[in-house]
């Protein structure tokens, strides 16, 4: 099963309902978020993953979250734990551009910046299933998952070529913070 696949329908069970009742943030704006930050995520990974050491930091993250978090995601909206889990997982994925990504993604979907970062807390770990869950089933290694990862920035209808991602990623990176800083300091 292709990574679009798996985690559209991990974050289509109902997951902006959760989290919107987990944070109190209204619906539509958890939904604007995820769409803009699931993709930000996934490409910063596929960056990430350009580098063996990079592959090889995801790979050994990955597998120490289990697949099975998409079987029951309720547990994910049960404590502080997950969350906790998610803000670990933004800060090695984003590092320190973590801060530019959630003020662009605050920016563009009218959520404030604290609350950017509470859904995508719950983001990342379905994410990290996600990707758990097709490294157990094709049996991947950290450049397979890597492989993946760079597979889902081209060809039509993949989650990281987004109308979204294809118009502000310029340079083709997978992330969008480096192109859109850039717009903001050309003359």
């Amino acid at each position: 099963m292709d990574l679009k696949d798996l985690l559209q329908g991990a974050i289509t069970q109902g997951v902006a309902d959760k989290i919107s009742d987990a944070t109190g943030i209204d619906k539509a704006a958890v939904e604007k978020v995820v769409s803009a930050g699931a993709p930000m995520i996934l490409g910063r990974m596929a960056s990430n993953t350009s580098s063996s050491e990079g592959a090889k930091a995801l790979d050994t993250a990955v597998s120490d979250h289990s697949g099975s978090l998409l079987e029951n995601l309720g547990s994910l909206f049960g404590g502080t734990s997950s969350s906790e889990d998610g803000t670990k997982i933004l800060g090695h994925v984003f590092g320190d551009s973590e801060e530019k990504v959630v003020s662009k993604i605050s920016n563009n979907s009218g959520v404030s910046t604290t609350q950017v970062l509470q859904i995508l807390s719950f983001v990342a770990p379905i994410i990290m299933a996600v990707l758990a869950k097709k490294k157990s089933s094709d049996g991947l290694d950290a450049d397979g998952l890597s492989s993946v990862l760079s597979g889902q920035k081209s060809g039509d209808g993949s989650l990281l070529s987004s109308l979204a991602t294809k118009m502000l990623d310029k340079d083709g990176d997978g992330s969008i913070v480096d192109d859109v800083f850039g717009m903001f300091t050309k003359k």
